[in-house]
C-alpha cells in the first residue's frame, strides 16, 4: 500500500471504529437502490484522494452525489489515478465537481508545510460555493484518523464549507465521514452513525469494481486490496458506515499522542526518504484553527 504520507485507498491498520444504523439503513437484504428511491437528499462526496470512493460505492451508486476530489492521487511516484476515478464516476452517473484532482499530492503537502492558510480557506470557500450552487443537503467525506494529513485537512475543509453553506442557505447541511483505515465494517455502536447495507448483487458489483480499479492503478494497490479482503473477508464490505463528524473531538486525540503520519514521517526522514516531517502541532493544527475561524457570508 502507499505510505501514510501519501494517498491511500485501503489500509488494514487497526483503529477504533463505530457502527450504527439510523437514516440510511434499510432492512436486511433490502437493496441500497430501494432505500434511495424517491426524493432523497441532494448529496456530495468530498475526498482527499481518488480511490476513497471505493469504500462507499454502494451509497455512491444510489445517491449519485456531486463528487469533489482534492488531489490527483499521484503520491510520491508521480503517477496520478484520477482517471480511474473519473471512469468509475461516469459509470455510476455521479457528477464531478469543478474541484476534481486540482492539485498533486506534492503540491498539497507543500501548502501544508509552508502554512499557506489562505489556500485552504479559499479552497473551503470554493467547496462552499458548490454546495450552495447545487443545494446540497448531505455531505460525506474523509475521516480524521491521523493516518494521512491530506485526509485530515480534507475533513477540516469540509467542516468549514458545510458551516458556511449552511449559513448562506439557511439550512443545516449534514456532514458525515467514513473510515479509510481499518475494518470497513466497524464492530461497535456510535450514536448518530448511519449504515448502508448492500445486497449480495450490490456487494459483488462493488468488489468487482474495487478489483478492476486496483488492477488498473497497478503497483502495490493490487496487493493491498488482496490483503484487506483476506484479513476482513468480502462480507465486511457489505456495510458502509457514515459517522457523525466531531472535528474538535477527533483532533483532541493528537494533543495526547502523535498521529501516525508524524511518526511515519520521522522514520522516513531518518531513512533518508523524506526531507521533512509533517507534524500535527506545527502544520495541521494551525490549518485547523484557520478553518475553524469566523465564516463570513
Amino acid at each position: 500500500m502507499r505510505s501514510g504520507a501519501q494517498g491511500t485507498i485501503f489500509t488494514s491498520v487497526d483503529r477504533p471504529n463505530t457502527f450504527a444504523m439510523p437514516e440510511l439503513t434499510g432492512t436486511a437484504g433490502t437493496s441500497v437502490q430501494t432505500v434511495h428511491n424517491g426524493p432523497g437528499p441532494r448529496s456530495a462526496l468530498i475526498i482527499g484522494h481518488p480511490g476513497h470512493e471505493l469504500r462507499v460505492l454502494g451509497w455512491l451508486r444510489a445517491a449519485k452525489p456531486l463528487v469533489a476530489v482534492l488531489t490527483d492521487g499521484s503520491g510520491a511516484d508521480g503517477a496520478p489515478r484520477i482517471e480511474q476515478t473519473t471512469q468509475l464516476l461516469d459509470g455510476a452517473l455521479a457528477a464531478r465537481s469543478a474541484i476534481f484532482g486540482i492539485a498533486t499530492d506534492r503540491e498539497l503537502y507543500h501548502a501544508i508545510l509552508e502554512q499557506d492558510l489562505d489556500y485552504f480557506v479559499a479552497l473551503a470557500g470554493r467547496l462552499s460555493d458548490e454546495l450552495c450552487e447545487h443545494r446540497i443537503e448531505y455531505v460525506a467525506g474523509d475521516s480524521i484518523e491521523g493516518y494521512n494529513p491530506t485526509h485530515d485537512v480534507c475533513s477540516l475543509m469540509i467542516g468549514r464549507a458545510v458551516r458556511l453553506a449552511s449559513i448562506r442557505m439557511g439550512v443545516e447541511i449534514r456532514h458525515r465521514a467514513f473510515p479509510l483505515v481499518g475494518a470497513p465494517r466497524p464492530p461497535s455502536d456510535t450514536a448518530g452513525a448511519e449504515c448502508v447495507r448492500l445486497t449480495p448483487d450490490e456487494l459483488a458489483r462493488k468488489l468487482a469494481d474495487i478489483r478492476t480499479y486496483a488492477g488498473s492503478a497497478g503497483g502495490a494497490l493490487v496487493t493491498e486490496v488482496d490483503e484487506l479482503l483476506h484479513r476482513f473477508g468480502d462480507e465486511a464490505f457489505a456495510e458502509e458506515v457514515f459517522e457523525r463528524v466531531e472535528l474538535a473531538g477527533a483532533l483532541a486525540a493528537f494533543e495526547r499522542d502523535k498521529p501516525f503520519y508524524e511518526t511515519h514521517g520521522e522514520r522516513q526522514v531518518a531513512a533518508g526518504k523524506y526531507r521533512f516531517v509533517i507534524r500535527y502541532r506545527e502544520h495541521v493544527e494551525p490549518i485547523a484553527r484557520a478553518l475553524a475561524g469566523e465564516c463570513m457570508t
